[in-house]
């Protein structure tokens, strides 16, 4: 299983206690002023804790809708949106590089966006 780009609660207990245990893993990770290859996420380093202290729950179902490919026909964005919208189990939606979206889709996604949300 896999944690994807579903929001998981970030305990600041778990972090306090590690850090005591490991003050070099932070330290390593704060000391570049630029993104490295050495730095990990703050946010994986959680999850794995809380999983390796059996605090996180895994499930099959994240209630996560993902986009990243906009390469796909404008119908397949509207059913993606569409599910959003009839599942009341998906909670989040993760939309990647919506730079790389065409004009037509990106002005349907941020319509979509300014009427759920707004």
């Amino acid at each position: 299983m896999h944690i994807d780009h579903t929001p998981a609660a970030l305990r600041k207990c778990t972090y306090i206690k590690y850090f005591e245990q490991n003050p070099e893993m932070l330290n390593n990770n704060i000391k570049h002023r630029f993104r490295h290859q050495e730095q990990y996420s703050i946010q994986s380093l959680g999850n794995h804790l809380e999983i390796k202290n059996n605090t996180f729950t895994l499930k099959k179902d994240y209630k996560l809708v993902y986009f990243q490919n906009y390469k796909k026909p404008f119908f397949w964005i509207k059913f993606k949106l569409a599910r959003i919208e009839k599942d009341k189990n998906k909670l989040f939606v993760c939309m990647q590089s919506l730079n790389q979206c065409s004009e037509e889709k990106l002005v349907y996604i941020k319509n979509w966006l300014h009427n759920k949300y707004d």
